[in-house]
């Protein structure tokens, strides 16, 4: 696992077959885990449209209905699409390549998490263990930079007495 800083954001280089490896182990639950932190970085690093939560709740309680969880696969396809679109990622993912994997022993966690990869990679620097991602300030936003009152240097002693005439 690899940390980056991608426009501000801290994302994750993940080892894709340690993803499936380890969705597979826990009976689920990294996957759920995992699902919602690559739907949530592809936001916040990338603006793209989606709920993280719903995208877990999709794929977990929506699975009682059996199509929204394909549904969710299929759309986050579609979103690591439009990111590697922003990133400039040449040869992308195909959704419906995505939502056919995921028939097969889960294995669209691989294909998904190793085009993300290639997204971090391309559009995002390395980080240290512990670093803290430096944040984008918008351009013309003064609601994100405090104010600062212009900085007045001291008088001395004498520029504060009255100026007497003479």
């Amino acid at each position: 696992m690899n940390l980056r800083e991608v426009n501000g954001v801290e994302v994750k280089e993940r080892n894709p077959f340690g993803v499936w490896a380890l969705s597979i182990v826990t009976l689920g639950v990294y996957y759920f885990v995992w699902y919602y932190k690559i739907n949530k970085e592809m936001r916040r690093a990338f603006g793209i449209d989606v709920d993280p939560a719903m995208a877990v709740v999709a794929v977990t309680l929506g699975s009682f209905i059996i199509v929204p969880p394909y549904v969710s696969v299929y759309r986050t396809g579609r979103r690591v699409e439009q990111t590697q679109f922003k990133a400039g990622v040449r040869g992308s993912i195909s959704p419906v390549l995505t939502l056919l994997l995921s028939f097969v022993l889960v294995l669209h966690v691989i294909y998904l998490q190793s085009n993300l990869n290639k997204v971090w990679e391309q559009s995002g620097r390395s980080l240290p263990e512990g670093a803290v991602p430096s944040l984008p300030t918008p351009p013309g936003d003064s609601s994100v930079a405090p104010t600062q009152a212009p900085v007045v240097p001291p008088q001395t002693a004498e520029e504060r007495r009255p100026q007497q005439e003479g």
